[in-house]
C-alpha cells in the first residue's frame, strides 16, 4: 500500500511512500542538540582553516604551472 504525501510548496509534486503505522515516532537522536552543535562547531574551524591555507596554495601552484609553461613555449 502507497500513501500519497501532502503536496510540496511551489510545484504540486506527489510524494510516494509507505504509511506511518499506527503509534510510530521517529526514534530521536542520541545525542542532545546543544551537543552537536558543540561538535558542529569545533568541526567548523579545521575546515575553515583548511580552506583559507588550500585554496592560495591550490591557486600559487597553477600560477606557477602556467608561468613555466608560458617561459617554454
Amino acid at each position: 500500500m502507497v500513501w500519497l504525501g501532502p503536496k510540496s510548496r511551489g510545484v504540486p509534486r506527489p510524494r510516494l511512500h509507505d504509511p506511518p503505522y499506527p503509534g510510530y515516532r521517529p526514534h530521536e537522536p542520541k545525542i542532545p542538540l546543544q551537543n552537536r552543535q558543540r561538535q558542529a562547531r569545533q568541526n567548523r574551524v579545521p575546515l575553515r582553516v583548511a580552506t583559507i591555507v588550500l585554496v592560495p596554495a591550490a591557486t600559487a601552484i597553477l600560477v606557477m604551472i602556467c608561468v613555466l609553461i608560458a617561459m617554454h613555449v
